[in-house]
């Protein structure tokens, strides 16, 4: 089972923070931290903020776990007007509705338009080389039954989980403490 529910980016130098909800926090924080460093991001206030204060003043905050996925846009919205982040004074989001794309469907118009951006986009033999290297090592230990297969057990899913979450020393320096609670925890409960 992945970790979802509530998120904020924090900036550590004015106090100004970003809400959000996910299904999966580490995806989604790389998601947000690939299109801030590519300076992709649809939130142009939080990308301008982002661009000012650097990586290194904005901390990944999980504000809440939410195990049912149909809650997390209310549960969105409680933190929203809990915390009024859409106001500028106070955060960095750009709307006061919270709006998920969670199950849209794109109309046809909108994925060529969303192609044609991404078309004539040139990776470098160090990004390839990169891609292909996250290809090939994807199901290497990746499922820990001893035949690999894809067990739909609980500790295995919990084991898959843990190592592709400990493959990024990033998210857990970013997240230390969190990371830390949640071994603890982990640990505890499995011996």
């Amino acid at each position: 089972m992945t970790e979802g529910g509530i998120y904020a980016f924090l900036n550590l130098v004015n106090g100004k923070f970003y809400v959000g909800s996910a299904k999966d926090f580490y995806k989604r924080y790389h998601v947000h931290k690939s299109m801030l460093i590519n300076n992709k991001h649809d939130n142009s206030y939080f990308q301008r903020a982002w661009n000012k204060y650097g990586k290194l003043n904005f901390l990944f905050v999980i504000l809440e776990y939410v195990e049912d996925v149909n809650l997390l846009e209310e549960k969105e919205q409680h933190w929203m007007d809990l915390t009024q982040c859409y106001n500028r004074n106070i955060g960095y989001n750009s709307r006061a509705i919270a709006n998920s794309n969670l199950g849209v469907k794109f109309s046809q118009e909108t994925k060529d338009k969303i192609s044609k951006t991404k078309t004539g986009i040139k990776l470098s033999d160090a990004a390839k080389a990169n891609m292909s290297r996250a290809s090939t090592n994807r199901n290497k230990e990746k499922w820990p039954c001893p035949d690999k297969s894809k067990c739909k057990c609980e500790r295995c899913k919990e084991i898959h989980r843990l190592r592709n979450r400990e493959h990024s020393r990033e998210w857990r320096a970013n997240n230390r403490e969190n990371y830390n609670e949640y071994m603890r925890n982990y640990n505890a409960n499995n011996p």
